[in-house]
């Protein structure tokens, strides 16, 4: 296990591992074949800075080594948004530049709405069946200010993420922003026998 972040870069880390390491226990338990499906390995797409991701990237096969065949595949934000879709991935994570720049001093190019939106939604119907968006809170880490997950053209909560706790630095905050495909429409609570008026009845007929 990792230990306590003493970064932005390991709290960051730390966060992805700990979903990687839920994501492969739910697929052991959902998979009728469990040794199988961990030979299958763990697929894993990262978009930032290029510099980033291969920080990043480095930090996982070391956590990972000898547990789980991780594929790691990296973009920047600017190709991610032109390339063509040709595989889902088990895992897709975007991380905003500012929360891992290790050159403070060093001015950075905010990411414009549009393009996060793209990023957003390509990783949510194309690219993973499970997304994580990693942005910097409003007036921290350098980042420009907004208002904390939503912009102002649009919502995250409106593309369907939600907001995960997430272990921060004592100089930096950031937020998670995640869209599960299997959790965000659940079956709804009234397809069951529980409220019908003859339970008995219940799926037996077809109209």
């Amino acid at each position: 296990m990792m230990s306590a972040p003493t970064s932005q870069l390991e709290a960051l880390t730390q966060h992805i591992a700990q979903i990687i390491t839920h994501l492969v226990e739910q697929q052991t338990v959902d998979s009728d074949n469990a040794s199988n499906k961990t030979a299958a390995g763990f697929e894993l797409l990262l978009i930032s800075n290029t510099d980033h991701t291969k920080s990043v990237a480095k930090a996982l096969e070391i956590e990972f080594k000898d547990k789980l065949d991780l594929a790691i595949t990296t973009h920047s934000p600017q190709d991610f948004v032109q390339i063509n879709f040709n595989k889902r991935y088990d895992l897709g994570c975007f991380i905003e530049e500012s929360l891992i720049d290790n050159q403070p001093l060093q001015p950075l190019t905010p990411l414009d709405t549009d393009t996060l939106k793209l990023i957003a939604t390509r990783l949510r119907d194309l690219f993973a069946e499970q997304s994580l968006l990693f942005l910097a809170v409003s007036g921290h880490c350098g980042g420009p200010d907004k208002s904390d997950g939503v912009t102002d053209k649009f919502s995250l909560n409106d593309l369907g993420y939600t907001l995960l706790p997430i272990t921060e630095s004592d100089d930096c905050y950031s937020h998670c922003w995640q869209f599960n495909l299997y959790d965000y429409k659940r079956q709804p609570d009234w397809l069951n026998a529980r409220f019908w008026a003859n339970p008995e009845n219940f799926d037996k007929y077809r109209w």
